[in-house]
């Protein structure tokens, strides 16, 4: 096998083998493209490094673009679908009141939220610093918050003050 060939299919090899560290389907049709050019270079079909990579170059795409979609239906991979609603994902938690939290627009006190602090107002009566509210919904930075077991209608619509 000709120095080309071996250099093209070892290629081929490392592209192949890396589509388990970076998957997608794409990494591995460089590596058989790659592998085909080395079988190109092996039997006489090309000898130039220029026509070489050309055909390179066309069958990793022509692969890219038809084997693809075909391949992804044939193996599908696991996919995780959970909320990005980071918000709808927070409401109903309970936190602690750091300062107290009145009903008004200047009235706005403190919470603790997964560590950290944010400006909170109370949506239905205050809230005092020492006590445990329940998250129902937020404006901009504002968290809105009320008694624990409040029974807010619906926690995604701000609540009314």
């Amino acid at each position: 096998m000709s120095d080309t060939a071996s250099i093209w299919l070892a290629l081929g090899a490392v592209l192949i083998v890396m589509e388990l560290v970076i998957p997608g389907l794409i990494v591995v049709f460089l590596g058989f493209a790659a592998v085909l050019v080395a079988g190109a270079l092996y039997l006489g079909w090309i000898v130039e490094l220029q026509t070489a990579l050309m055909l390179w170059f066309f069958l990793s795409l022509s692969m890219v673009v038809f084997l693809r979609s075909f391949l992804e239906r044939l193996l599908p991979g696991e996919r995780e679908h959970t909320s990005t609603d980071e918000d709808a994902d927070t409401f109903g938690t309970l936190v602690k009141v750091v300062e107290d939290c009145g009903v008004g627009e200047e009235e706005a006190g403190r919470i603790v939220l997964r560590g950290v602090e944010w400006p909170a107002r109370a949506i239905s009566r205050p809230i005092l610093k020492g006590a445990t509210g329940e998250v129902v919904g937020r404006e901009n930075l504002t968290w809105f918050i009320c008694q624990p077991n409040c029974q807010i209608a619906s926690h995604k619509e701000k609540p009314t003050t």
